[in-house]
């Protein structure tokens, strides 16, 4: 396990996926029962874009930055201001230092009534994140996600979210992924899976073909594609996508919005 997320922390991918976590979170929020968050490729929490790991590249100049600095773009759902006032936050003092991953973003979204599962296999990783909370509504393990989750499910609370953003640095990773989320699905069928992948070749058309053989009656899918050019021999990501299974109802409507703009920030 070599990958660390401290390479690509604020880049387009973690601001499209981080702004579609926030709609799907509150969405789920609407409703007064608490709600079950599950992490399961957790990273480390909070990180330092002034690092000298962070520095050697440093993709959040393409992806975080050109969100502050077009402060003046804003959609009407207001999910984009949230995510700012998220980070500005963690950077009172002006210039752009720290950038919140998945668990910070959904520890600053819990109410009294939810609970939050993290999770991270890398040592040093876990390690850093554990130093990350302080609170007895956060869970921390340090296991395999795909022996983790069923084991997690179902959980106590009822109503859930479970956010799936592996590396993908396996080659049988997306074959994998879709018997963890058959699995998953037979344990708590009602949950809301919400699966991050990257575009990279096209590997992903046969994992989303399979995904709709599921035959769930709402499933969300929405890809940012950059509109830079990459070169494909080089393996460069050239957008991202996210699969909502059990896509909470009319959440299309906040998400689509969301991927429109950054397709024209991007």
């Amino acid at each position: 396990m070599n990958y660390r997320h401290i390479f690509h922390a604020g880049n387009f991918a973690d601001v499209f996926k981080h702004l579609l976590l926030i709609a799907v979170m509150q969405a789920l929020q609407n409703k007064d029962k608490g709600c079950v968050f599950i992490d399961t490729h957790s990273g480390i929490g909070l990180y330092d874009l002034e690092s000298e790991i962070a520095k050697r590249n440093p993709e959040y100049l393409q992806g975080i930055i050109p969100v502050i600095q077009n402060a003046e773009l804003a959609i009407p759902n207001g999910i984009v201001d949230i995510y700012r006032k998220l980070i500005s936050d963690l950077n009172p003092n002006g210039p752009l230092k720290y950038y919140p991953g998945s668990p910070f973003i959904m520890s600053q979204l819990l109410r009294p009534q939810d609970a939050l599962i993290l999770n991270e296999l890398h040592p040093e990783d876990y390690q850093l994140l554990k130093r990350q909370f302080h609170d007895s509504r956060i869970h921390i393990h340090h296991r395999d996600a795909y022996e983790l989750l069923p084991a997690l499910l179902p959980p106590k609370l009822k109503r859930g979210l479970i956010f799936i953003d592996p590396p993908y640095e396996q080659k049988n990773e997306f074959t994998n992924l879709l018997g963890l989320i058959a699995k998953s699905l037979r344990l708590f069928p009602q949950g809301v899976f919400f699966i991050w992948y990257p575009i990279v070749h096209d590997q992903h058309h046969k994992f989303l073909k399979h995904i709709q053989r599921l035959g769930l009656e709402r499933i969300l899918h929405t890809e940012l594609i950059l509109s830079r050019d990459f070169d494909r021999q080089k393996n460069g990501l050239r957008g991202s996508g996210v699969v909502i299974l059990n896509a909470p109802y009319k959440i299309e409507e906040t998400i689509l919005p969301i991927t429109h703009w950054l397709e024209k920030l991007y």
